[in-house]
């Protein structure tokens, strides 16, 4: 968070290690602090899959759930964009067009 602008850094939620429980989810104060805010869009910018990620995705309600398309993304996702396993420029750059659209 250190390297957002002040006025994102009040938005955004940080975590830590003490954040991640032993099953490699978010812990129950994780859990706490994203069910107090409200999202318009959530955006997943990994491209493989990750439980830690998947399961925030999930637990923050939301109309909107953008992430490249993995094992499962159907289940967690609203919107998914084509993934390039060898190229992460042209994932990403399939990403800015999907929004751009949106």
């Amino acid at each position: 968070m250190s390297v957002l602008p002040f006025h994102f850094r009040g938005k955004s939620i940080g975590y830590e290690i003490k954040d991640i429980n032993q099953l490699k989810l978010p812990s129950r104060r994780m859990i706490s602090k994203i069910e107090k805010k409200k999202f318009d869009a959530v955006i997943d910018l990994n491209r493989k899959e990750q439980l830690f990620y998947s399961y925030v995705m999930i637990i923050a309600h939301t109309g909107l759930r953008i992430g490249f398309t993995k094992k499962f993304a159907d289940k967690i996702y609203n919107l998914q964009v084509l993934n390039d396993e060898s190229n992460a420029k042209i994932s990403y750059k399939n990403l800015l067009n999907c929004l751009k659209m949106l």
